[in-house]
């Protein structure tokens, strides 16, 4: 069985919304077992495309609920992490890419590049700290 969170049916379709990731190859391979697809319909779920979108004949039972969806609590970088956010800025030059994950780590590094113009995020995943770049004009593109 797979449960799975999506966004409420719009012609025909559902969308992952925000968690992709593993669940389309989730999805397959429960049904190549003979196995049940359940999905909760939250409109909460943004509709995204791509990988995101499931037919609702590939669903076997929905449920509904209006859920706020979950976000993690914001926390501050610690002293060791920003200093080694401060330590990773100083060898990232104007205009470069970035990758990066989720975590104090990285939202340390990236508290730290605010004042580089150019960067790029190259991501699947990205925190805050990359909205504050933006914000801060630092972030040219991303993809």
């Amino acid at each position: 069985m797979v449960i799975v969170q999506t966004s409420p049916p719009s012609a025909g379709t559902v969308s992952l919304g925000i968690e992709v990731n593993i669940l389309p190859a989730a999805i397959e391979a429960v049904r190549a077992r003979g196995g049940l697809v359940v999905a909760q319909l939250n409109p909460h779920m943004p509709y995204t495309f791509g990988d995101a979108v499931l037919a609702e004949d590939e669903i076997d039972y929905a449920i509904e609920a209006d859920e706020p969806l979950a976000s993690p609590v914001p926390r501050p970088p610690g002293e060791v992490a920003h200093r080694i956010g401060e330590r990773v800025a100083r060898l990232v030059p104007e205009h470069a890419t970035l990758q990066l994950g989720i975590g104090a780590i990285p939202d340390a590094v990236l508290a730290s590049l605010l004042d580089r113009r150019g960067l790029g995020v190259w991501s699947e995943m990205f925190s805050d700290g990359v909205l504050a770049l933006e914000k801060a004009g630092a972030r040219a593109w991303s993809r």
